[in-house]
């Protein structure tokens, strides 16, 4: 019964208030007909009736509330793994995007690729709190690891491409600042490429998990 008041919203000291002024009225008005033999009568005949109604509704009454409880927890279950598939698959697609990127700059270390990486999806889905349906923390520290390199080096290439474009300082070794740039962003591949696969890999089983729970 409490359950049944909660999800109301009433207040619980407040039911139980109105529940013993309910029963005083009753009795007071009861005690002015102490004598009146027809009263009691039919007092005790629709007291019968209601403790009978009252038996054999409240079990039904009860499992209906059982069921409906069950019902809308499975729907929440079923919302929270299709949600958390759609975020695994956009993840993975964009972790995927960023893999074949690292392996365009390992083809050409001396040169910065026009494509910068991305990890737009990941911001988006940080911002919006969308990231909490993925309740794993294995997945959620392999992904955030993996993205933690990327914006390392997608900021150091956004300087070097501003360096480029821009006033490209000329140390006394004879190097340019975007070459410096671009090399420091390059001793981030090995550990992007890393975290990537292992992202993907581990993505991929929450996946397989998902689809077939």
């Amino acid at each position: 019964m409490q359950t049944v008041i909660e999800r109301l919203g009433l207040n619980q000291k407040l039911y139980w208030i109105i529940f013993i002024v309910f029963l005083l009225i009753v009795a007071i008005y009861s005690a002015q007909r102490l004598n009146n033999q027809s009263y009691w009568d039919s007092a005790i005949g629709n007291f019968m009736a209601t403790l009978l109604g009252i038996i054999a509704g409240l079990p039904i009454a009860f499992e209906i509330e059982r069921h409906r409880i069950k019902r809308e927890e499975q729907e929440r279950i079923i919302e929270s793994k299709d949600r958390a598939k759609d975020v695994c698959s956009l993840l993975k697609e964009e972790l995927a995007y960023n893999l074949s990127g690292l392996k365009v700059r390992q083809a050409d270390k001396t040169s910065l690729p026009l494509e910068p990486l991305k990890f737009s999806v990941w911001e988006a889905l940080c911002s919006s709190a969308e990231i909490k349906w993925i309740n794993d923390p294995l997945i959620l520290g392999s992904i955030s690891s993996a993205y933690h390199y990327i914006i390392i080096v997608s900021e150091i290439e956004s300087k070097c491409y501003q360096a480029l474009r821009g006033i490209n300082v000329q140390f006394t070794d004879g190097t340019f600042a975007s070459q410096k740039l671009l090399e420091d962003a390059r001793t981030f591949d090995e550990s992007i490429n890393r975290t990537i696969t292992r992202s993907q890999y581990i993505l991929e089983e929450g996946l397989v998990s998902l689809y077939t729970r």
